[in-house]
């Protein structure tokens, strides 16, 4: 559902960045997240895959270990670390923990339980490769991707005519009980997605094209409810995570795009993925 176009793909909220990593090499790209740790694992990713991939080989599949892993961000000098060692660090933790969950407390400290999974693979060196070659990728002696840090009104407001915006923001719980991933210790609220909406609205006022991905709830549908501007489309995926059952399973999800209003009846919906 991705439409075409001849500018900058951007992503706000970049995450595990399945859809930005999926882009061809040559397209020019903006990945940005609110989460600095994260956005400071791909920069180590692309800078020093061999220092990362050293630090992520010392570490071990224990309880025990793991635990002391975790209790790093409470220590004092843990921002002294260098960026390969927390990098190796928050992969690791990533792969050992619940789920592959990524949740912090209100002090910013990551709280998720160890999994005791068999053989976790937390090296993935050729993942590693493979990224910090797309991450390092030029075109006529420019980088191709840059990767931004902070809130994702500061990267939409560099996007115009010709861009694509995907947002994948944290998603409206199912439930009161069903928001059960923290991912940055001031959550994101309903609040939240009503400033998020009227920003797309922006977007879609200027001639972006953008795509949304969120829970059906009835607070996004409302949202999004103007069928002058917005396309609701249903889609099911497979979730694993969620402190109410009723959220886990085959769960319905909603994909909303502006196409109409950006990129012209005829090309509605016209995939180049």
């Amino acid at each position: 559902m991705v439409t075409q176009f001849n500018g900058t793909y951007i992503e706000p909220f970049l995450g595990a960045g399945a859809l930005f990593f999926s882009m061809p090499r040559s397209q020019k790209k903006i990945g940005n997240d609110f989460n600095m740790e994260l956005i400071e694992l791909y920069r180590v990713v692309r800078d020093d895959p061999e220092g990362l991939l050293f630090h992520l080989r010392q570490h071990r599949n224990e309880q025990e270990y793991f635990y002391e892993v975790r209790s790093w961000d409470r220590e004092p000098d843990f921002a002294e670390r260098s960026k390969a060692v927390r990098a190796a660090r928050l992969i690791f933790l990533n792969k050992t923990c619940f789920n592959g969950l990524y949740r912090v407390n209100s002090r910013n400290e990551f709280n998720v339980p160890f999994a005791n999974l068999k053989n976790p693979d937390f090296i993935s060196e050729r993942n590693i490769r493979q990224m910090s070659s797309f991450l390092r990728a030029r075109l006529e002696k420019s980088r191709v991707v840059a990767l931004r840090q902070g809130d994702y009104q500061s990267t939409t407001a560099k996007a115009k005519r010709g861009d694509f915006v995907y947002l994948d923001p944290p998603y409206d719980p199912l439930s009161d009980t069903a928001s059960f991933v923290s991912y940055q210790k001031t959550g994101f609220t309903k609040a939240d997605q009503g400033d998020l909406k009227k920003e797309i609205d922006r977007l879609a006022s200027i001639g972006v094209p953008t795509l949304l991905s969120n829970s059906d709830t009835p607070l996004i549908r409302q949202l999004f409810s103007d069928q002058s501007i917005y396309r609701i489309t249903q889609v099911h995926t497979n979730r694993r995570i969620g402190a109410d059952v009723r959220s886990r399973g085959r769960t319905a999800e909603l994909l909303i795009d502006n196409y109409k209003v950006t990129v012209g009846r005829g090309q509605r919906g016209s995939p180049n993925r």
